[in-house]
């Protein structure tokens, strides 16, 4: 997996940065928020009992039982909404002024990643979006406080990659680290997707697995916990809260 956080002033501006008040955030599956929803794509996650753990109850399109990691560290910053996906119908007008996900289940760097899948948003249309979203920001508010909103107040993600990062990064505090809590068959419960026929292990707290292949809200808020505060054995020049007040 590749994560980047980058506060908007980082590299524009190293004066004093103003509270964070928008999060925009690029990716995969690991961190799409319902995009998947809008297109046609064997890539999925709007259905339950994924989202049973979101403080709705209710699948939004998250590859999890709870809450993403970008949503998890907008909470420790202080943003008062989860960050909605670019194609929901009401992402727009003032919505935007406090970010953006663009990221799709499926999606990746290269143009052919996730082709399997059939529709998804790979990483340069993500882009494109974010252009389409920042032309929107200034034609609302214009250019100087636009500029100055995503260069001295907005947090961006990039998370692109694997699994791989969650093996290697939590194998401790979880009594389950090796199977799925939403399974229907298979030795590990991955041999069929999560989905509405699948059985839901009781405790989802003792699980680093969601599904076979996206971490569950646990697995997330210990992630974003260290992506907050950890040292540089976990995020590297600095922290995202040092990042934040950088």
């Amino acid at each position: 997996m590749l994560w980047f956080t980058i506060h908007g002033g980082f590299l524009l501006d190293r004066c004093s940065a103003d509270a964070i008040t928008a999060s925009f955030c690029f990716g995969d599956s690991l961190v799409d928020t319902g995009n998947n929803n809008y297109i046609v794509s064997l890539s999925k996650a709007n259905y339950v009992p994924n989202g049973i753990d979101f403080p709705s109850s209710r699948p939004t399109g998250r590859y999890t039982n709870g809450r993403t990691i970008p949503d998890i560290i907008g909470q420790e910053m202080g943003l008062k909404s989860f960050t909605p996906p670019y194609l929901a119908p009401t992402t727009s007008g003032a919505v935007v002024l406090h970010g953006v996900n663009y990221a799709s289940g499926g999606g990746g760097i290269l143009n052919h990643t996730g082709k399997i899948f059939g529709g998804r948003i790979n990483l340069d249309a993500q882009i494109d979006n974010y252009a389409n979203t920042r032309n929107d920001i200034i034609s609302s508010i214009g250019e100087a406080r636009g500029v100055n909103l995503l260069r001295k107040s907005s947090l961006f993600s990039i998370v692109i990659g694997s699994n791989d990062f969650i093996n290697n990064y939590l194998l401790t505090g979880f009594d389950v680290a090796d199977s799925a809590c939403c399974y229907v068959a298979g030795r590990f419960g991955g041999l069929v997707p999560c989905g509405p026929p699948s059985k839901v292990c009781p405790d989802r707290s003792k699980f680093v697995f969601w599904d076979p292949y996206h971490p569950s809200d646990a697995s997330n808020k210990i992630i974003a916990s260290r992506l907050m505060d950890g040292d540089s054995n976990d995020v590297f020049p600095m922290n995202v809260r040092k990042l934040a007040r950088f």
